[in-house]
């Protein structure tokens, strides 16, 4: 945001491309989730929270919109196979410090994006959260075994009754499908049987990302608070998120080689018992 304007980045994918658009929005009052956003933004659409400096930066040297000057939205493109120069998009997707599939600092932060939380679903995601952070925890201490351990239970609740007999709409119910899916797929017990514990911390990013758009639009239905931490070597320099139970970096890419390595990015507090439905 800046001067009187509220102005912000919307991030969205267009046939395997970044996009970022700048949008001017109205804004409500600040509450302890976040900004209440009043018009400008649509139920679903992406807000980049962090980094938007770096996205403008990038877009003033590329000559387009930005929130000093007028233009179009910057599209970011990749160097081809060949090895070819791509356009400015190059640019922004290292000032950005983005990842191949996607930019870190690129939240949901408007309190409004958040979906209701169904009757029952603490309880089940209490459990699919618990199994996720025995995961996180094994893969810090290089525990090998622990984190197959780990990964089977996790797998057999995402695939459970727990969550398949909640009541709820059609919005919430392809929503949570869709992260469920994406955690069974993630988390092959087969596979994991067969890789070492490189492959699995490969899995253990894209089952992060399945839990982090839970905790971001539905929540881990903990009364305890969690951590979304960020290493940025973690997959040479990419980057990479996680969720976890401490405070303290208890970094699940890299072990002990650089346990302690990342920062503390979102705290995530928890529910108040009282006001979740049974």
């Amino acid at each position: 945001m800046t001067g009187k304007r509220a102005l912000v980045y919307i991030h969205a994918m267009e046939e395997g491309e970044h996009i970022f658009s700048l949008r001017e929005i109205t804004v409500g009052p600040r509450t302890e989730e976040g900004t209440i956003v009043l018009s400008g933004l649509r139920e679903g659409e992406r807000v980049v929270t962090r980094g938007s400096f770096k996205i403008d930066s990038a877009m003033q040297i590329a000559g387009m919109k930005s929130m000093m000057n007028d233009g179009e939205s910057l599209k970011t493109e990749r160097r081809d196979s060949s090895g070819a120069e791509g356009s400015s998009g190059d640019q922004l997707s290292e000032a950005s410090a983005g990842h191949s599939d996607r930019f870190s600092g690129i939240e949901e932060g408007v309190s409004g994006l958040r979906l209701n939380m169904p009757a029952g679903y603490a309880g089940a995601a209490q459990a699919l959260f618990g199994a996720y952070l025995e995961l996180q925890s094994a893969l810090a201490s290089d525990d090998e075994a622990g984190s197959r351990r780990a990964v089977r239970s996790l797998r057999q609740i995402a695939e459970g009754e727990a969550f398949a007999g909640l009541s709820m709409d059609n919005e919430v119910r392809t929503f949570l499908d869709e992260q469920l899916q994406a955690i069974s797929e993630a988390s092959d017990y087969g596979r994991w049987q067969r890789v070492k514990i490189e492959g699995i911390r490969e899995d253990f990013d894209r089952v992060s990302q399945a839990l982090l758009e839970l905790q971001r639009r539905l929540g881990h239905g903990g009364q305890e608070p969690l951590y979304e931490a960020y290493c940025p070597m973690a997959f040479d320099n990419r980057g990479a998120s996680w969720l976890q139970s401490s405070e303290q970096i208890d970094n699940p890419y890299f072990g002990a080689v650089m346990r302690r390595c990342g920062e503390i990015r979102q705290v995530y507090r928890g529910i108040d018992a009282e006001a979740v439905q049974p």
